[in-house]
């Protein structure tokens, strides 16, 4: 079971702030999930969690390199775009469980 909790708060001006009764303070919605759709949540989470450290690793590299080195030699950082181009050449090819999870 999967709890998902969205809040969607609203403050007003004036006497709606203390008037708790008049606003919306959040839903909360529970997931159902079957067996199936359970392991293709996991597998997407665990695909994310991978494109999200391959980044994360990229980046403090660019970090450690650039701390240690001139100015002229200084590498810029990727933009999303980019590490999204890299992510799909590079990574995809060599780990094909992470397009099977698509």
């Amino acid at each position: 079971m999967v709890n998902l909790v969205i809040s969607c708060g609203k403050i007003g001006s004036g006497s709606a702030r203390r008037n708790y009764d008049s606003m919306l303070l959040g839903f909360k919605t529970q997931l159902k999930l079957n067996q199936t759709q359970r392991q293709q949540l996991a597998r997407h989470a665990g695909v994310a969690r991978h494109a999200y450290n391959w980044g994360q690793g990229l980046c403090l590299g660019i970090l450690s390199h650039n701390s240690n080195c001139s100015l002229e030699e200084k590498i810029k950082f990727p933009t999303a775009i980019d590490l999204h181009k890299w992510l799909n050449k590079l990574v995809k090819p060599e780990n094909p469980w992470s397009a099977r999870s698509f």
